[in-house]
């Protein structure tokens, strides 16, 4: 937490998660505006509180062998847990506290901004098992990827990247994570 401002926590995107069940006032446990990426959904009820910590709960449909396309076709159920009353805001700093899953998916903290633009805290894959990416010769398990990418309409024209090789992996600890967006651009 950068120390020479004066915060205030939001309580609408602030939580813990020590109690038994998702505050369902604050969360919804699916992506009520996307069904995610293939070959993977959002699947409702997949994110869910456990022993004090959040859990999103990915898996297979159904047997990858049966797949005719694995890249196009939906055959895994993924997890998001969505903010229900407030945005993503330019002068915040955001924070969590994670360990990222040992699956080869995506492990992430993001934010829509406006219909199209996102910024992304950090995606990371935490057991990756495609050779071929952005950091190739780089073990993504150790890999902190942040993203900004600005569109209009549905064309990206602007994307700022940065990536950290982690001294120990995403999924063998818990990490911190923390972005300030300072700027709206």
């Amino acid at each position: 937490l950068p120390e020479l401002e004066n915060w205030t926590i939001v309580p609408a995107l602030t939580d813990e998660f020590e109690g038994t069940v998702l505050d369902a006032s604050k969360w919804d446990n699916y992506h009520p505006h996307w069904s995610g990426r293939a070959p993977s959904n959002f699947k409702r009820g997949n994110a869910y509180v456990e022993n004090g910590n959040l859990q999103l709960k990915s898996g297979v449909r159904r047997d990858p062998s049966t797949v005719n396309n694995p890249e196009v076709d939906i055959w895994v159920d993924a997890a998001a847990c969505v903010s229900k009353e407030k945005s993503a805001k330019v002068g915040y700093f955001y924070e969590v506290a994670m360990k990222a899953s040992s699956l080869s998916m995506s492990s992430a903290i993001w934010f829509r901004v406006g219909n199209y633009s996102e910024i992304d805290v950090i995606e990371h894959i935490g057991n990756a098992s495609n050779p071929q990416s952005e950091t190739l010769n780089k073990d993504l398990s150790y890999q902190y990827h942040t993203n900004a990418f600005h569109y209009t309409g549905g064309d990206v024209h602007g994307v700022v990247r940065n990536e950290w090789t982690m001294p120990t992996r995403g999924r063998d600890e818990y990490h911190v994570y923390g972005l300030w967006w300072k700027d709206p651009n």
